[in-house]
This record gives C-alpha cells, sequence and structure tokens, in this order.
C-alpha cells in the first residue's frame, strides 16, 4: 500500500470489506493508505462496511465493479462508477478524481449531488450550525430502471426524500437541512430493473460458501446470496460518495456516539484477531486454502515470519479505534 501510494496509484478493498476484508480494512484503514472499497458487485449493493469508516472518520470513496469471471450473474461493465475528472482526462487525472472521493457508483441510473454548492468528495466548512441546501438529480432510462426511493443519507443514516419529476427518467430534489454539528452525507437512488430476468440465489452447500469465502479472502458469498433470495427482481441502484460537513466548535464525526460504538465493534475485531495469532492458537487458524493455485492465501509458514509485524500494526491501529473511544 505504501509503495502503491508512493508510485501515484490508489489502494483500496474490493467485495464490499465483507468477509476477510472485516479483518484487514480494522487493522489497514488507520494507516491512511487506502482510498477505495468497493460497494456494488454481483448485483449485490452494500454499504455498511463503509458507512462505517466514514463515521470512523477515515474518508473512503466508494467504487463498484463487475469482477472478473462476473460469475453467473452479470456481465462486464454491469456494475461501474464514474469520476469527476479536473481538467483534461488522463489516467493521473482519473486517479487523482479518485483519491478525491469525486465518484458515484450505479448499475444504470446517473446521480448529481451539491451541499451548499460543494461537490462530491469536499469538505464543507461552517462557522455554526445552520440550516444548508441539499441538492441533487437522478437521471435513468424509464425502459430499464424504476426509482422507488431516493434517499438522504446522514452519517449512515438514510431517510427518503422528495423529488420533482422533471421529465420521464429526470428527478430533482432540493431541500434544506439542518446541520448541528459535523457530519457527512450522500445520495442514493434505489429501485428495480424493468424486464430483465429475476434474481435467483444459487444456492450451494454451506461447504461450498466457505470454499468461496476462503478463495475468495474476503468474498462473503453468503450476504450476496441472501440479497438474492430476499430480491427476486434485480435492483437499480446507485449511491454517490461522500460530502463532509465540519461545523466550527463541535464534535467530529469520528467523535460523536454512533462513531464510538462502531469503534468498539472494530476494537473487538482486532482483539479477536490478536488471540488467533497467539502461540497456542495460530496453528489452528483456517488459512485461505493457501496451498490451492491462484489462492490468495498465505501458508503457516509465512503467517509465523510476519506474525510480529501483523501484531505491530494490529496495535497501531488498535489505539486509533481506542482513542475514539475514549
Amino acid at each position: 500500500f505504501r509503495l502503491g501510494t508512493k508510485l501515484g496509484g490508489v489502494n483500496g478493498y474490493a467485495h464490499w470489506g465483507l468477509g476477510a476484508g472485516e479483518n484487514g480494512l480494522a487493522v489497514d484503514a488507520p494507516q491512511r493508505q487506502l482510498s477505495f472499497v468497493e460497494v456494488l458487485q454481483f448485483e449485490y449493493p452494500h454499504y455498511e462496511v463503509w458507512y462505517q469508516l466514514l463515521n470512523l472518520g477515515i474518508p473512503m470513496t466508494p467504487t463498484a465493479g463487475t469482477d472478473f469471471p462476473c460469475g453467473p450473474w452479470s456481465v462486464p461493465g454491469r456494475e461501474r462508477f464514474y469520476t469527476k475528472v479536473e481538467g483534461k482526462l488522463t489516467r493521473r487525472s482519473w486517479l487523482e478524481g479518485v483519491r478525491r472521493g469525486r465518484t458515484f457508483v450505479t448499475n444504470g441510473p446517473l446521480l448529481e449531488f451539491h451541499v451548499n454548492g460543494a461537490e462530491l468528495g469536499d469538505q464543507l466548512s461552517l462557522g455554526h450550525p445552520q440550516e444548508v441546501t441539499v441538492s441533487g438529480k437522478v437521471s435513468f432510462d424509464p425502459s430499464r430502471d424504476q426509482i422507488d426511493e431516493v434517499t438522504l443519507v446522514h452519517n449512515g443514516v438514510p431517510s427518503p426524500v422528495a423529488t420533482k419529476q422533471l421529465a420521464p427518467g429526470v428527478l430533482q430534489l432540493s431541500l434544506r437541512v439542518r446541520v448541528d454539528q459535523s457530519a457527512w452525507f450522500a445520495l442514493r437512488a434505489t429501485g428495480k430493473k424493468r424486464g430483465e430476468a429475476p434474481l435467483v440465489a444459487e444456492g450451494h452447500s454451506e461447504l461450498a460458501y466457505d470454499v468461496a469465502a476462503s478463495f475468495g479472502a474476503g468474498v462473503s458469498m453468503r450476504s450476496r446470496e441472501r440479497f438474492a433470495s430476499e430480491h427476486p427482481v434485480r435492483p437499480s441502484e446507485a449511491h454517490t460518495g461522500a460530502i463532509y460537513v465540519e461545523v466550527s466548535g463541535t464534535a467530529s464525526v469520528s467523535r460523536q456516539p454512533r462513531s464510538q460504538a462502531v469503534a468498539r465493534v472494530w476494537l473487538a475485531r482486532l482483539d479477536a484477531l490478536k488471540v488467533m495469532l497467539q502461540d497456542e492458537n495460530i496453528k489452528s487458524v483456517p488459512l485461505p486454502l493457501g496451498t490451492l493455485t491462484n489462492s490468495d492465501g498465505i501458508d503457516l509458514k509465512d503467517l509465523l515470519a510476519n506474525r510480529r509485524e501483523l501484531l505491530r500494526r494490529i496495535a497501531l491501529a488498535r489505539a486509533y479505534y481506542q482513542e475514539l473511544v475514549d
């Protein structure tokens, strides 16, 4: 991650940050070497881990991807993200847009979103608690997408908002929102796909899900399959990145009660990792199929060789979350 940053790249986590990714993010996120987490994939929108990161005071850009080989669920480019680029479009300017959080993810609808004119990824500074103007637009193809709800996400809590239809497939919103303390806001559009085959859970065995989770080292296919069984109509989904609002004289987002509760959960995750790495437990740690070709797992020898450094990283991350709790 440090090398990627030094070379001008962006680092992040795929597969919603779920599965083993939850442990990895707990260790890595406080080091501020990460820029993004993938929140939309395999017809499955999952934002909770991303919300938690933002509430922990760790800015993170949302991205989306189809993955390869797409599984039985999707086609290339189905889940994607758009990035606002400043100036000429180059690889460097695109990466800078991702790094700055100027993205929205989608499988169809297009989003625009501003808070007092601030754009995605911006930090808006207010001298005192006050009302702000929240504006946005959702554009979609009515023959392909049905938008059922547009929500304003405030520190991870979604609230439906009223919209005005400007034209078929164009919804606009504008409202005043009171901001009493520092916060982050984002916009989400949710609905259903039109004229598409039902979304069907694969219904694999528990062993197959265990293998998939291990081999993917972060994929939580159980979560995705549960979503498929509960949502037979394929979702129409879009979500913007965050706009950050700092209110002078108030607690930062990471110092608020909701965030402290998240910090306690992430502390417990790190403590469980430490227990797994103790001498009496480490040989029983279920490694992710490290003997299989193309597995991204590691074997016991490598785990032991890197245990001291891993414990050091855990301690650094733990200090970050403990400070939030204290």
